[in-house]
């Protein structure tokens, strides 16, 4: 009975890994300015419009698509069809339109696993926006500061230090009735009080 469960399950896994090749169709490939320099930060996407990509790969594909990273390279990892062999795939960067003929079947006419592996660059013939040259390195920065930010606050470290409550008790000095008015002060305002407002002398005060 053990070996039977194993052999059905071993045969379950295999159909379904065969099923997942033979339904996946990876594109991927450097994005490249005019001078054949990468470009960072740049979306690829699938054209859908009407007359673009043809429609039955835009079914399962339309909302799939990638932006380059550091290395300027981007990955688009379709849901395509043995019978999807031939048909045209459109994308799109910075509204520049790439034509790619989906081929499953490689030299040999034979569909296999490597062959849904396509390396495609795209080169782009209009100006690229200066911001996306930089914009990762300002998306990587944002990210650092807010992880150090969140490790100070959990830590409790610098800004995010708790104050200090002062407890002490702030002593007070008592108040004294003047013998020549109803003036109340401070034993230590006194002796300056008398002399200068009821003219004595220091030594009588």
């Amino acid at each position: 009975m053990v070996l039977i469960a194993f052999f059905l399950l071993s045969s379950t896994t295999s159909v379904q890994a065969e099923h997942e090749w033979d339904h996946r169709y990876t594109i991927s490939g450097k994005v490249l300015d005019l001078d054949g320099d990468t470009v960072r930060g740049m979306k690829v996407e699938i054209d859908c419009s009407p007359g673009k990509t043809d429609e039955s790969l835009c079914d399962l594909n339309a909302e799939r698509g990638s932006s380059t990273g550091l290395s300027g390279i981007y990955e688009l990892v379709l849901h395509f069809h043995s019978s999807d062999h031939g048909k045209t795939l459109i994308l799109t960067v910075e509204g520049e339109e790439f034509n790619h003929t989906v081929d499953l079947e490689g030299g040999d006419g034979e569909m296999a696993e490597e062959d849904r592996y396509v390396t495609m660059d795209l080169r782009l013939n209009g100006d690229v926006p200066v911001w996306s040259y930089f914009m990762p390195f300002i998306v990587m920065t944002i990210l650092i500061i807010f992880t150090i930010l969140f490790i100070m606050k959990k830590k409790e470290i610098w800004i995010f230090a708790p104050k200090a409550v002062q407890t002490g008790v702030v002593e007070r000095t008592a108040l004294v009735d003047c013998p020549k008015c109803d003036a109340k002060l401070r034993s230590d305002n006194m002796v300056r009080h008398l002399t200068s407002k009821h003219w004595m002398k220091e030594d009588e005060a």
